[in-house]
């Protein structure tokens, strides 16, 4: 039943097309179709709808195949389809004026917007399934660095309210905990200062802790308090990531985007009201995505199938998401025209299967590059996250030269003192008895060796001592650290007995 509407439909529209008077204003494209003669074309190239390669005389690409299709059953035989290539317009609708006898290929209009263009006939024929939103790769870290930064005033905001909460701890707890928070105000601020930091990070290592009655309860506030602000803090930085992603846009409101001229997109970013920039040629369009000049760019999807290897690895760029609005290419005809293009019309509509089939023949199906698939090297490019690794590591690898060397120059000056101080308690050596003029003859060779053997040994004694130097240091700062904690304990426990014995309370006693 199918095949026979099929068939009826299709003879319908022949005998439509065989009976019809011709108008007197018949234009070119249909008097081509009348008489079977060459059928020129103006075009630009856009793959794959249409293009030309190297060396051949007809054009190419989907639009042209499936114009010849449908030349052998709406007209009387095949058509020979030739090209006038012209530059990608600056302005269609001029383009479309100074072509008035010809059809032009190819346009493209947004499904269900009109079946003309500046008042010439449209013959809708592929129908792309969306716009690709093209933007520029980006690294994880590069992205959390700048939402670090675009969150200042709350790190501002952080600093001020833990240096208010140290001094304020301070005055609470100084009197009753001067060994943690010393009565001397710039050093008991500092460790107050730590105190609340690490309390609102909620670490709590437990070197810092208040004593008071009253400091203990400032601290219990200051712990919600400070989970209250990170938690703000993290919220901006989700915040400003959410908003940087493009995976997830469905509006283009406000955006700067960047779209080919009088294309489908462009129709699309006017009417969301984006901040437009009109281009004539896809290097300039996607150069303004990799300059930020725009954030996105908004292209033909079946289009962004040929710029994988041109564009997109030359540029940086990813398909970031697609934007579900259909897009029908095709061709403007001449005025006159109105017979052929019915006839057309009703065979795109009944032969989608093979539309489809031309589609896929010129459509690359390889696989596009998205953020995800990024090397790592592409981590320490050039960008901000790159940039703060290298001066982080050259950072420490100063660092590192200047502790070695000040290290070797430490120990360097404790040998020298060890070697100066036994030269001061050495004994002075006792003259030598003159020796035989034989005697000296036979032993020329003793006192080098004398004194070969003797730096040895002084070397080895002085290495010595210095050792036992050094362990008798470290063990007098072990001493000390045992001293001090048992002499903190010992105030500790006589002030409490002291507090009972005489009933005291907390600030009727001071060390």
């Amino acid at each position: 039943m199918t095949s026979f509407v099929y068939c009826l439909s299709t003879f319908e529209a022949l005998v439509l097309f065989q009976f019809l008077p011709a108008a007197s204003l018949a234009s070119s494209f249909q008097l081509a179709c009348d008489n079977g003669t060459s059928l020129s074309l103006v075009y630009w190239e856009q793959k794959p709808y249409v293009y030309k390669d190297e060396g051949e005389f007809l054009i190419n690409g989907a639009l042209p195949e499936i114009l010849r299709k449908i030349f052998n059953v709406c007209c009387k035989r095949e058509a020979n389809i030739t090209g006038k290539r012209i530059e990608y317009p600056s302005s269609l609708k001029l383009t479309i004026q100074n072509h008035s006898h010809q059809a032009i290929i190819p346009l493209g209009r947004r499904v269900s917007r009109g079946e003309s263009i500046y008042l010439r006939p449209f013959l809708g024929l592929i129908e792309s399934p969306g716009m690709a939103v093209i933007a520029q790769k980006t690294i994880p870290g590069q992205e959390l660095l700048a939402a670090i930064f675009d969150a200042w005033p709350i790190l501002i905001f952080i600093v001020m309210a833990v240096s208010l909460s140290a001094i304020v701890m301070w005055i609470l707890d100084y009197r009753s905990n001067p060994e943690e928070f010393p009565e001397f105000f710039p050093s008991g601020v500092f460790e107050t200062f730590w105190w609340a930091a690490v309390t609102m990070t909620t670490v709590g290592y437990g070197d810092k802790v208040p004593r008071s009655v009253a400091g203990r309860l400032f601290g219990v506030v200051w712990i919600n308090v400070g989970l209250v602000i990170l938690a703000i803090f993290m919220g901006m930085i989700t915040a400003s990531l959410s908003s940087n992603s493009l995976e997830q846009i469905s509006n283009l409101y406000g955006m700067p985007v960047a779209v080919m001229n009088g294309s489908a997109e462009q129709q699309l970013a006017i009417l969301q009201n984006a901040e437009v920039h009109a281009k004539i040629t896809y290097d300039e369009l996607y150069k303004s995505v990799k300059d930020e000049e725009t954030r996105v760019a908004l292209v033909d999807l079946y289009s962004t199938t040929q710029h994988s290897v041109k564009y997109y690895e030359k540029y940086g760029l990813y398909v970031a998401t697609v934007l579900d609005e259909p897009v029908i290419y095709g061709a403007v005809l001449p005025m006159g025209s109105e017979t052929a293009r019915n006839c057309f019309r009703s065979y795109t509509e009944n032969h989608q299967l093979e539309i489809h089939e031309i589609i896929e023949k010129f459509i690359k199906t390889e696989k596009q590059p998205s953020e995800s698939s990024s090397l790592g090297v592409e981590y320490f490019q050039e960008n901000l996250f790159g940039y703060t690794v290298y001066s982080l590591l050259g950072f420490f690898i100063v660092i590192l030269i200047v502790g070695l060397i000040w290290e070797y120059s430490l120990q360097a000056q404790k040998v020298h003192k060890l070697k100066k101080g036994s030269e001061k308690c050495s004994p002075k050596p006792e003259p030598s008895l003159p020796l035989k003029d034989d005697e000296n003859q036979g032993n020329t060779n003793l006192p080098q060796r004398i004194s070969s053997d003797g730096s040895v040994q002084t070397e080895r004694l002085l290495a010595a001592q210095s050792a036992e130097i050094l362990a008798m240091e470290d063990e007098l700062k072990a001493f000390r650290k045992n001293w001090d904690k048992g002499l903190r304990d010992l105030q500790e426990r006589h002030k409490k007995e002291q507090e009972q014995l005489f009933q005291l309370d907390n600030f009727g006693y001071d060390m």
